[in-house]
């Protein structure tokens, strides 16, 4: 029922203050919650896309190793909710976010082009 992950801090995370960019919790918080979902979505031959990330920054981090868990709120036939949390190595909040995601049938179409099946992977 939840997604876990951790990422290593590198020179290549941080902007030119020597911080963790915000862009990098914001793909932690939409890549946990996007395989989250797509996860149940496929199990009932369905797809997801996001709709909405919202990612606050709560304490800056230059170093060290992120730990992250996302949770679902809810897992609609439409839409699901997630919810995701950033953890320093002391155990410190460093990021929150939440992402809501649309639920799509198969044969849905986005951008005028029809999305992969969710079997395409197995070739």
């Amino acid at each position: 029922d939840g997604v876990s992950a951790t990422l290593t801090i590198t020179p290549s995370h941080r902007q030119p203050q020597g911080i963790v960019h915000g862009g990098v919790y914001a793909t932690v918080v939409e890549s946990l919650a996007s395989v989250g979902a797509a996860i149940d979505a496929m199990s009932h031959g369905k797809n997801v896309v996001g709709l909405e990330n919202h990612t606050s920054f709560v304490r800056a981090t230059r170093e060290g190793t992120l730990h992250a868990e996302a949770l679902p709120l809810t897992r609609g036939r439409r839409s699901q909710l997630w919810e995701v949390t950033l953890r320093n190595d002391e155990g410190a909040l460093v990021a929150t976010g939440r992402v809501r995601l649309l639920v799509l049938d198969p044969d849905a179409q986005v951008s005028g082009t029809e999305l992969a099946s969710p079997d395409a992977s197995k070739g």
